[in-house]
């Protein structure tokens, strides 16, 4: 809070300096008095304000002497609150320059730096102006003075009075409809027809731009990973491979000391785990030449040449007698029997 307060006080005192050079640079000083010269006191960074009239000075000095020395006397205080990084502390080294020289003084001061409170209330205006302007944009006059004519012919309807020519032409004027931002295509007439009917849309324009649309969001949006089951798969290939990897290992690495029964069932399984390639090599070329050399697909598919056998009511009425004596009743519904 110290140094916003500090900050806002060099603020004020740095706007008070401004405000007096241009009023110098405007009214011609008025030339020294014959009276004593006497020291100035330094402004303070409360935001105390000039005199009124620039040319006053009570204690004789020049009027360029004068704002020299508040110049300086505020750069004094700056610097005694170590704020000799602050932008504006080198925008008044510069003015006190100036003005020794004799250089003209810019009119506006330095935009201040961008971590203050005053330049956050100037984005702040600005950003309002913008959405003024946008708004006064986005009114079509024409629109409004539609809006008025109807109001106005609405009282004369209320009043029960004749409504004028030109106000009711006002009111019912077709204006130029504007392209939705949605980017569906405009509504169009059909030439054949004679009082020109209107197709809300021309349906495959519309259906080309749902579908590139849809496309843009499928690549926009891509499916998860954990969700592809061809990625799935392969995972679990490689966990296969890799366990199989670390499997011929371990049976690589046994000891010469275990029993022969033990090292028997480890070669079997360490020759088997390196087949597992080879044997799934020759699957592939086998099916790929079942696929290919024979139209035939009964080794592919198991049920493609079998009889299914159907059942009828003579099938029923076959096994109602060996039911009897098991005591079960005949039926002659063949649902009751448990048959399709």
């Amino acid at each position: 809070m110290s140094s916003r307060s500090s900050a806002d006080q060099a603020s004020k005192a740095f706007n008070v300096c401004i405000s007096m050079l241009n009023q110098i640079m405007e009214t011609p000083p008025v030339p020294p008095a014959p009276t004593s010269y006497m020291t100035v006191p330094a402004p303070s960074l409360n935001g105390e304000s000039a005199p009124a009239n620039p040319a006053f000075n009570p204690n004789g000095l020049p009027g360029q002497e004068v704002h020299i020395a508040k110049v300086q006397n505020t750069i004094t205080a700056m610097e005694e609150q170590n704020m000799t990084s602050d932008p504006r502390f080198q925008s008044l080294t510069e003015l006190k320059e100036r003005i020794q020289n004799g250089n003209p003084i810019p009119t506006e001061p330095p935009a201040p730096a961008p971590g203050t409170p005053s330049s956050s209330t100037d984005k702040e205006k600005e950003g309002e102006k913008e959405n003024d302007n946008k708004e006064k944009k986005g009114m079509d006059p024409r629109l409004i003075n539609q809006f008025k004519a109807q109001l106005a012919a609405f009282r004369h309807a209320r009043n029960n009075s004749n409504i004028p020519a030109h106000l009711l032409t006002d009111a019912t004027a077709q204006l130029p409809i504007k392209k939705p931002a949605n980017g569906i295509p405009m509504p169009f007439e059909v030439p054949g027809e004679v009082n020109g009917e209107k197709i809300p849309y021309d349906l495959a324009k519309l259906h080309q731009m749902m579908m590139i649309k849809s496309n843009k969001l499928a690549q926009a949006h891509p499916p998860p990973s954990s969700i592809d089951w061809n990625t799935i798969a392969k995972e679990r290939e490689l966990r296969i491979s890799g366990r199989i990897v670390s499997r011929i290992k371990e049976l690589s690495e046994l000891p010469y000391e275990i029993p022969p029964h033990v090292r028997t069932r480890a070669e079997i399984e360490l020759r088997g785990l390196r087949l597992i390639n080879v044997q799934a090599a020759v699957r592939r070329v086998v099916l790929h030449a079942l696929t290919t050399s024979t139209t035939v697909d009964q080794s592919l598919n198991a049920f493609a040449y079998r009889r299914v056998k159907k059942h009828s009511l003579q099938d029923g009425a076959r096994t109602s007698p060996s039911q009897s004596p098991l005591g079960i009743p005949p039926t002659d519904d063949p649902s009751e029997q448990g048959l399709p």
